[in-house]
């Protein structure tokens, strides 16, 4: 059986190639990740099994005082981080999508995001479906690669923990839901709890 007369054509024959590429890469990525049916990051999946939702709250670095970026001759200014209100609708989004009793994992690095605090509050008050926790790197990549639906942080992370094997969703927030040029203010972070 001969192939289409399209499939002759430059074009076609490159589209080929590239979804090649990305099977090989992909495949390659999860090896070097440690994902597969039952693994993300070499940590059992079954540890997150209760968890139908993960959320990221980046932290950390770009939450430290501004004059440390220039003392080590970094610049966070394109890191500033989504509002409240992102997590907020992307969690009930899939919520609403899912079981009812679907349960919601957020990690973050440390509490000096506004959000992750704010996240905290609900989940001690009587969000019992919502846990906020820090985790250690690899644990926290390897929930955010274990559970299917993801809210993910502006940063470059979610590149590695988003999968093809366990990644059935992935919401990424918009440049709209978070200050332009991060400085670190107190305007900024409360229009973070907005």
């Amino acid at each position: 059986m001969t192939s289409p007369e399209w499939m002759h054509h430059p074009f076609a024959r490159s589209i080929a190639v590239s979804h090649q590429l990305h099977a090989a890469v992909t495949s390659v990525t999860n090896r070097f990740f440690g994902i597969n049916e039952k693994h993300a990051f070499d940590v059992p999946c079954s540890k997150f099994s209760q968890y139908s939702v993960a959320v990221q709250v980046r932290s950390g670095d770009i939450f430290s005082d501004p004059i440390k970026w220039e003392t080590f001759n970094k610049t966070y200014r394109a890191y500033g981080q989504p509002r409240l209100s992102f997590y907020t609708e992307c969690i009930s989004r899939f919520r609403a999508s899912q079981q009812p009793r679907s349960r919601v994992l957020v990690v973050c690095e440390d509490f000096e995001n506004p959000v992750a605090g704010a996240l905290r509050e609900r989940s001690a008050s009587n969000e019992t479906w919502l846990d906020v926790v820090t985790l250690p790197l690899r644990t926290t990549m390897a929930a955010l690669g274990c559970v299917p639906s993801v809210c993910t942080a502006f940063g470059t992370m979610h590149q590695a923990y988003i999968n093809e094997v366990h990644t059935r969703a992935a919401v990424k927030p918009n440049t709209g839901d978070r200050p332009v040029e991060w400085m670190n203010t107190p305007e900024q972070r409360a229009f973070l709890l907005t």
